[in-house]
């Protein structure tokens, strides 16, 4: 089983950030803003819901949101 992206620790199956490492104020910030679609806007890596930046908060990937080829 994978472990936490962050903290190298936790087992996770997905997303693939624990609990502990997630930032749950702004996952549900984002949750509320992109309501209906929130899950259009996961990360297609990490499963995190992406903010719209340059890449990812947790896993860096620079085109969360594009599909894998």
């Amino acid at each position: 089983m994978p472990k936490c992206i962050c903290c190298k620790k936790t087992e996770v199956t997905w997303p693939l950030v624990c609990d502990d490492c997630t930032d749950h104020e702004a996952q549900a910030e984002l949750a509320k803003e992109y309501f209906g679609y929130e899950d259009d806007m996961r990360c297609r890596s990490c499963g995190m819901i992406y903010d719209g930046g340059q890449f990812c908060t947790y896993c860096g990937d620079r085109e969360p949101l594009e599909e894998e080829e």
